[in-house]
């Protein structure tokens, strides 16, 4: 059983990878393929939920949303090294909005980091054919 929970979960980050790639333009997928890994993403971690709780006094729901977090943070890590390897050079003003924005004490409404996040790393991303919600707005957990 560990061995296919691991495998899921290297099989799940390697999903979101491929999202973001796309997300990004790194990769170009249609709109079906599209659909098909945000399927397999959730399909995986419904799996995992269910696979982890039965071992674990956490509920089903506990574990996603325990995975929610991690898959947020996954992307904001990708996000930020995508952001690096485009821009290379200093730039202390988006230093500075990053650390902002990340600062646990931040009293920034979800809406203004929304927007900051959105100037700074919107140009990053392109339109995704059909798309549901915005990658802001999933990476901040907002429906």
């Amino acid at each position: 059983m560990f061995a296919e929970i691991d495998e899921a979960r290297k099989t799940l980050d390697r999903t979101d990878a491929s999202l973001f790639k796309a997300e990004t333009g790194q990769i170009e997928v249609t709109a079906e393929q599209w659909d098909e890994l945000e399927a397999l993403g959730d399909t995986l971690v419904d799996w995992l939920a269910d696979a982890l709780s039965a071992l674990t006094p956490k509920s089903k729901e506990e574990v996603k949303a325990d995975f929610t977090k991690i898959r947020s943070l996954n992307r904001i890590q990708m996000t930020l090294e995508r952001f690096v390897q485009l821009h290379p050079e200093s730039r202390p003003e988006a230093d500075e909005l990053i650390r902002r924005t990340m600062d646990s004490n931040n009293p920034m409404r979800k809406d203004d980091v929304e927007t900051e996040w959105t100037q700074l790393f919107g140009p990053m991303f392109i339109e995704r054919p059909r798309a549901k919600r915005g990658f802001f707005r999933r990476l901040l957990g907002r429906e």
